[in-house]
């Protein structure tokens, strides 16, 4: 006879080993979703990237940013692609302040530029400037910060596209510093994505679609020297080269990756913590829809050893669970 315990999707309390064998089992089955962000640690970390990216009468500039000291320069560069008098594709920094710019839209005032705003450190900010042929605007995650109105095209000239410092003389003394913390993702499109005083920002890596110009999501191992773009344009990125003294970003794991809660229906949910940290206490018999839930996961940064005399020695990362009360 069935019972409610025969679910498709079953939670059952087991020993140690069994718990340790969950954790490889959970490994195996999910490693191409290793959650990678690049580093820019330094001020004159900088990613160049092959090939101009143009645009017309449309845009949206944006990036899932994580700040781990304040904004203390003069200025922070996110994304630059820059030829005198003209083009400026811009997002960036000022100590409390996100700003962005493509000229010659609005060249008289300047950068668009938001105020008294407090990025938080130590956690995922989502930053965009958009531009819709009408008015400009600036989105710290989904709310409104900043617009006015503008017209016109933006300026192309085959500019070298920059993440991070710039080699921008003008009006530095010197290259543009980059923006100091972790980028998860970086998208530049051709269309203006968001609208309005607010919206639900992305909360994890963006995608690629065909108004889709240059993407960055900074997969690779540590020590890789380039950067995929994964819009299928060919804009590829290589590090720490552009200008004297440039350095390269470094590829690492998500600093503040989500945790896998286990609710009372037994569901996976990936979120903040709903109880203790400790190693995962369940076992699942999962079905493919609940595989393709796990896809989403990140390994936790901080790896976790622990040596078992039944299955020896366990790889040295897997995934943080939460465990129920």
């Amino acid at each position: 006879m069935k019972t409610n315990s025969d679910t498709t999707t079953r939670i059952t309390r087991i020993g140690f080993a069994a718990i340790i064998a969950l954790a490889c089992l959970l490994l195996i089955r999910a490693t191409d979703v290793l959650a990678g962000v690049a580093l820019f640690a330094n001020p004159t970390d900088t990613i160049s990237v092959s090939g101009s990216l143009l645009l017309t009468n449309a845009a949206t500039y944006e990036a899932r940013v994580f700040f781990t000291q304040p904004v203390t320069n003069f200025v922070g560069g996110v994304f630059n692609e820059w030829t005198d008098n003209q083009e400026d594709k811009d997002l960036f920094f000022y100590p409390g302040i996100l700003g962005g710019f493509s000229f010659p839209v609005n060249e008289a005032d300047g950068d668009i530029e938001s105020t008294n705003l407090t990025f938080k450190l130590n956690q995922w900010h989502h930053v965009a400037y958009v531009y819709d042929g009408a008015q400009e605007r600036l989105y710290l995650d989904g709310a409104l910060v900043g617009s006015r109105p503008a017209s016109g095209s933006i300026g192309n000239a085959g500019g070298i596209p920059v993440v991070g410092a710039s080699p921008r003389l003008e009006p530095y003394s010197g290259p543009r510093p980059s923006f100091l913390g972790y980028i998860d993702t970086l998208r530049i499109s051709d269309v203006a994505r968001y609208s309005g005083t607010n919206f639900s920002p992305p909360t994890g890596k963006l995608a690629a679609d065909g108004a889709t110009l240059l993407l960055f999501n900074f997969n690779e191992a540590p020590g890789s020297t380039t950067t995929e773009d994964l819009s299928g344009n060919g804009h590829t990125g290589t590090l720490g080269v552009g200008f004297a003294g440039s350095t390269s970003p470094q590829f690492t794991l998500d600093p503040a990756p989500p945790y896998l809660n286990i609710t009372s229906a037994g569901q996976l949910v990936l979120g903040a913590p709903i109880g203790s940290t400790n190693c995962i206490q369940y076992v699942f018999d999962l079905t493919v829809t609940n595989w393709q839930t796990l896809t989403n996961l990140v390994v936790e940064q901080s790896p976790l050893e622990i040596t078992d005399p039944q299955f020896g020695q366990v790889p040295q990362k897997f995934y943080r669970a939460v465990r129920l009360q």
